[in-house]
Formats: structure tokens, C-alpha cells, sequence
């Protein structure tokens, strides 16, 4: 599915370089395009594009929940990691300039895609200018190494030049250099590294191997690194001294960086990603419409998936309607870990996905770990990481399991995709030790995003988040208290989970006033207003007296 017009969001006021500047000017020659600025937000179309791409401009703010499809991309989670992972839950596609944040945010159960900055060759190009500097630094100089082997460099190699400038300026400065410095932040593999190679001077960075720049531009062929200090200033010495060896590597750079590590190859890889995805999922849409014409009874369950609530694509979510690619159920589930009691010795996970809960936790403690998985691949590949793996549908099939057979059972976003969730509850309630424990996810229904599309009129599924399609019931916190009370247990510990950018909410400590958007609900009780910006609660849950059938025709609130 195509991607032919796109709304483009970041600042460009703060920081006149900033990345979507050159973003913008890539996309112009790929598709449609409209810039908007985050003070721009709520008046951004809710329809018309095929994609809303919001590229980090180091501000903090969260996309609005009625946006997709969405993408980010996310530059610097070297900076602010928690929060990049925070804002990365209101996306449908991540994408990271880092690689060690790709790998850092999939840790965090996001799926991430490893996207580099890049170069634009109008802006960062060679002129044809003579060689004044023998050495040059064009940035911030941030106290710390940077800093200290930039005086270094000053004192040993007087013709140099530090300092800020930008586009037009900065490519000058680059061209004037023989050699031009770098050394990142925190071994982030930066902007500099591109542009100044895309001028066509020797770029001297900092040993970045270890964050991908080998797969990127080779030590000796298209630039030149150094470790430390001594190393350093030796590099500039035997660059200088050799003309010849030094100019012939900067050509190659140039030449690598225009070929390949441009700000349109960027573009065109992200939106070829967006466009392949979107285009199996509007597949999957099809063939589940299909099936549900043909089998009006047809469900579809979820099993594990990482953070908080179904986040679709970008957080791999594991629904039957993902049940072509087994990146959904590859996700640990970290929050849900350290929820299961250390003693535990047998747990079992209802929609284990493809095991990484469990095997996360066999890592962490002696433990039999049995789960079950209604897409087939997904439970084949659980049955290399747990002990026992059940295929099928929880609420149809038959399970062997005796009273008491199990210290821990974890549902981790699995009630609310099943029909009568009262039912497994009590059945894992019999299933449980005394003292044992049920773990369980449900998204919040009550969040202040649901809440103001109602006031507008909207009760519109979405292919993820808290009006996902595949949500066959919907819970409030109380709504929660009364299935579990219901189906014999004591809730021990409900833990809220926080919603996309509602974390400075929470900050600023009890309050009674709701206040987002249309919505605007004062005088509530703290507790109560907290409910509006939780959206997701974990819960913790022991049993409760003799176990019970389920109550006749028993259902709990919409």
C-alpha cells in the first residue's frame, strides 16, 4: 500500500538544523507533504494522509491518540531514553537513529527499526575552496571529553577552527578542513558523522563500531577513527603529513555517503517499510473479514505482548491478525516478570506468544513453564524456550490440567479479547496452589483519549491501542474489581500504568481536575481522577475462598 501523502511533524523554531528540515526536503521529491509544528497538533486533518511522520526534535510532547497511521523517529535516545521509550507507545511504526536505541527500545518491547541519520547533498556538499584549516570542529562543545580533546587539539595544532555554524556555512568550514574532528556525546553515531564526510574532508571520529558505524563507513576507507587521546592527536599528525592517503579516503567517504546514506534513502526505506506493512495488514484485515462473513462466531485472541496495551505493529502485539510475522510474540514482557512471584515453580501463560516471557523467567528462577498460544508458528517456536505448549483456543479447548497445579498464572493482555473472561478466571482459579498467584494486563477503557472521542461523537476501532478491533470487552478499574471479585479472587496489588504523555500528569501529584481537550471534569476525588490518565492497570491476585462457578449469565460493565 503506497504511501502518497504525508503529514510531517516537528519543530523547526528551536533548532533551525534540526533533522525534519531535511526530511521535509527529501520527502518533497518522494510524495505530498504538509509540515506541521507541534503547537499545530490539534488542528492537524484527522483524514487525508496516509501517514502522520513525527521526526524528533528533542521537545517533549506526545503525538494525539487519533493520529493514524503513525510513525517516529526517534533520533535521540542517547539523551532521554525513558522518555523516548514513553512517547514510542503512541506509534504504529518506530524507527531509531541509534542502533544500540533500536535494540534498547525492542528491549522494551517496541518494535523498532534501526533507520541512521544521513546527509543532504544541496546542503552538505564539497566547495571548491582552499584548504585554510588543518583542523575543524562545527558544533556545540559540550563539557567532558569533547571538550577536553578539543583543547588538546587547539593546543597542539594552532590552525584550527571551532565553532557553530550552519547549512551553507558549515559545508565552507568542512570543505576549508583537511581533517575534521568529531567526537559524540555519548558513542551515538550523529549527524556530523555524515555531513562532514558528504563535504569531502577526512572525518576523525571517535571509535563508534560498536554502534553500528562499521556497517555504515569503514576505519581507513572512508574515514578514520581513533580510542583515545594519544590516539587522536597521532591520527592528525599522520593525515596531514600525508596528502595523497588522506584525500583519497574523504573522496571515498563522500562518494559512500552520496551513494548510499542520503536523506532520501532514508525516506524512501522508511516509507517502503510503512507501506509494506500497511499493505499485509489491510491484507489480514481482508482475509479476517472473510472468515468472519463466512463464521459469524469467529474470534480472534490475543497472547503476550510487550508494554502497555495492544500498540499494533510498532509495539508487535500478538493477535491471531499478526499471525504472519512472528516478530509479534517475541516480547519478554519485563513488567509482567517481575510481577510473578520469585517461589514460583510452575506458571503457566495463557497466550505465551512465542515464549520470551517464559523463558525469561526459567533465566531467572528454577521454573516449569507451560503455555498457551492460539497461532500455531507462535506456539511452535514457545515450544523451544518453555516445558509444555498447548495450541488452540483457551476459551474451546480442553486443558489436562488438575486443581492446584500451578504456584503463578499470567494473562497478559488476554481478557479483554475473550468472550466470557469470568469463565477462564474461575477455571485458573482451580488451577491455582494456595497462595498462588494470577498476573494479569487490562487496558483502561476510562482513559481521557476514549473519553473525549466519545464527548465528540467517536467510538471508532483502530488496528491497536485501547479501542483495538480484536477487543471484545472493554474494563474500567472497577469493572476490573468486580470480574476478579466475581470469579473468587482478592486483588493484592493493581498497579496504573500511565498513558502516552501522561506522565507529567502524574508528576504534579493528586489532583481533582480532568483537563484534556473538550474534556474538563472538576472536583473528583484524586483517586478518581487519576483513572483518566491510567491506561492500562497490571494486577496482582490470590484467591478468595472455595472455589465457585462462574454466576449465571454474569458479565461485567461497559
Amino acid at each position: 500500500m503506497p504511501v502518497r501523502r504525508v503529514a510531517l511533524i516537528f519543530d523547526d523554531t528551536a533548532r533551525p538544523e534540526t533533522t525534519g528540515v531535511y526530511c521535509r526536503r527529501a520527502l518533497e521529491g518522494l510524495v505530498a507533504v504538509e509540515h506541521f509544528r507541534p503547537a499545530d497538533l490539534e488542528r492537524v486533518p484527522r483524514t487525508g494522509f496516509d501517514l502522520y511522520l513525527n521526526i524528533d526534535d528533542g521537545l517533549r510532547y506526545p503525538l494525539p491518540a487519533d493520529l493514524h497511521p503513525a510513525a517516529w523517529w526517534a533520533i535521540d535516545t542517547h539523551m532521554d531514553f525513558d522518555w523516548c521509550l514513553t512517547k514510542s507507545h503512541g506509534f504504529d511504526f518506530v524507527f531509531a537513529a541509534q542502533r544500540d536505541g533500536a535494540v534498547q527500545l525492542r528491549d522494551g518491547g517496541i518494535t523498532t527499526t534501526w533507520l541512521p541519520l544521513a546527509c543532504d547533498p544541496e546542503v552538505h556538499r564539497k566547495h571548491d575552496v582552499e584548504k585554510t584549516f588543518d583542523i575543524c570542529f562545527v558544533g556545540n562543545v559540550f563539557p567532558g571529553q569533547r571538550a577536553d580533546l578539543l583543547r588538546l587539539l587547539q593546543g597542539r595544532f594552532r590552525n584550527s577552527s571551532v565553532g557553530r555554524c550552519y547549512f551553507d556555512e558549515m559545508a565552507r568550514t568542512y570543505s576549508a578542513s583537511r581533517v575534521v574532528f568529531n567526537r559524540s556525546v555519548r558513542d551515538d553515531v550523529n549527524m556530523r558523522l555524515f555531513e562532514a564526510v558528504a563535504c569531502g574532508s577526512l572525518l576523525l571520529t571517535n571509535d563508534l563500531r560498536e554502534n553500528g558505524q562499521e556497517e555504515l563507513f569503514r576505519d581507513g576507507v572512508h574515514l578514520a577513527t581513533y580510542r583515545d587521546a594519544e590516539e587522536l592527536v597521532d591520527k592528525v599528525r599522520f593525515y596531514l603529513d600525508r596528502e595523497a592517503v588522506r584525500e583519497r579516503i574523504a573522496a571515498a567517504g563522500r562518494a559512500e555517503a552520496l551513494a548510499r546514506h542520503t536523506y532520501r534513502h532514508r525516506m524512501e526505506a522508511l516509507l517502503g517499510e510503512v507501506g509494506r506493512k500497511l499493505e499485509t495488514a489491510s491484507a489480514r484485515s481482508d482475509r479476517m473479514n472473510a472468515v468472519a462473513a463466512a463464521d459469524p462466531m469467529n474470534r480472534v485472541t490475543t497472547s503476550a505482548m510487550p508494554g502497555p496495551v495492544d500498540q499494533g505493529p510498532a509495539n508487535g502485539v500478538s493477535t491471531q491478525n499478526n499471525a504472519g510475522d512472528l516478530s509479534y510474540f517475541e516480547f519478554a514482557r519485563p513488567e509482567l516478570l517481575a510481577l510473578i512471584p520469585q517461589s514460583a515453580r510452575k506458571v503457566l501463560d495463557v497466550g505465551c506468544g512465542a515464549g520470551r516471557l517464559g523463558e525469561a523467567l526459567k533465566a531467572r528462577q528454577p521454573a516449569e513453564v507451560v503455555g498457551i498460544e492460539v497461532v500455531e508458528p507462535a506456539a511452535e517456536a514457545a515450544r523451544a524456550r518453555l516445558d509444555q505448549v498447548f495450541a488452540g483456543d483457551v476459551e474451546k479447548i480442553e486443558l489436562p490440567f488438575a486443581d492446584d497445579s500451578f504456584d503463578a498464572i499470567v494473562c497478559g493482555d488476554v481478557l479483554e479479547h475473550l468472550r466470557r473472561p469470568e469463565d477462564l478466571l474461575c477455571r485458573a482459579r482451580g488451577w491455582l496452589r494456595p497462595g498462588g498467584r494470577l498476573i494479569a494486563s487490562i487496558p483502561n477503557v476510562r482513559h481521557h483519549t476514549v473519553v473525549r472521542a466519545l464527548l465528540d461523537g467517536n467510538w471508532t476501532y483502530e488496528a491497536s491501542g485501547l479501542l483495538d478491533r480484536t477487543h471484545l470487552r472493554f474494563f474500567t478499574r472497577r469493572d476490573i474489581e468486580d470480574l476478579f471479585r466475581d470469579a473468587g479472587f482478592t486483588i493484592a496489588k493493581l498497579e496504573a500504568v500511565p498513558g502516552p504523555g501522561d506522565e507529567e500528569w502524574w508528576q504534579r501529584g493528586p489532583q481533582s481536575e480532568v483537563k484534556a481537550g473538550r474534556l474538563h471534569i472538576g472536583n473528583l476525588p484524586a483517586e478518581e481522577a487519576q483513572e483518566f490518565y491510567v491506561y492500562q492497570y497490571l494486577v496482582t491476585a490470590a484467591t478468595a475462598g472455595p472455589t465457585r462457578s462462574p454466576p449465571s449469565g454474569s458479565s461485567t460493565r461497559t
